[in-house]
């Protein structure tokens, strides 16, 4: 649609493809739950991010599933906007993340 076009003309698509994240720490705590650290980029900018994540064991895998909150604006993202700006999105974008990990 015309607002997936927008998205990704203000991700910077054509000049950055991939959105990243590259761990540096996992902090565990009790009840199957720990924090991962690390950097995310997004259209050309990297900064500090903290992704919650619940830990379980199912069919022999090790899942991690979580979902974290972020602005926009702090990867210097203007929200895109429609229609003379009378179509918006949000400032704030929720990532859902699951992995699965096989054990051996």
């Amino acid at each position: 649609s015309g607002m997936d076009k927008k998205t990704y003309e203000a991700l910077k698509e054509d000049k950055y493809p991939t959105i990243s994240y590259s761990g540096t720490s996992v902090v565990m705590s009790s009840g199957g739950k720990a924090v991962f650290k690390g950097n995310m980029t997004i259209a050309g900018v990297t900064k500090s991010f903290e992704a919650p994540v619940t830990v379980g064991f199912y069919n022999n895998q090790i899942q991690l599933k979580g979902e974290q909150a972020f602005k926009l604006q702090d990867f210097n993202i203007e929200p895109p906007t429609a229609v003379f700006g009378t179509i918006k999105t949000g400032e704030t974008v929720t990532i859902h993340y699951s992995i699965d990990l096989a054990t051996k």
